[in-house]
């Protein structure tokens, strides 16, 4: 889905922005795009505070960081997979 700023931009202006991004088919002449769909995640972001699972996956990330070996780091992301599908 190409997306940028509306025509017309310059560097001394850039009102909505310059260009497009996120073309790779190279479409000719996109000026807007339509989304429709349900644009609400499945899962609930870690980061947010109503998270419920937040602390404890704070703890098992850290533990990933601290990890002294893979096996270890490993071990922690797989403690983190249940709280993430909790939510």
């Amino acid at each position: 889905v190409p997306w940028g700023g509306l025509p017309g931009g310059t560097v001394a202006e850039p009102g909505s922005g310059i260009g497009y991004v996120h073309d790779p088919l190279m479409l000719p002449l996109v000026h807007n795009t339509i989304v429709r769909a349900p644009l609400a995640p499945t899962l609930k972001p870690a980061w947010l505070p109503w998270h419920s699972g937040g602390k404890m996956l704070t703890r098992s990330l850290i533990d990933v960081y601290t990890a002294k070996s893979m096996l270890g780091a490993s071990w922690g992301l797989t403690k983190m997979l249940p709280a993430v599908l909790r939510g």
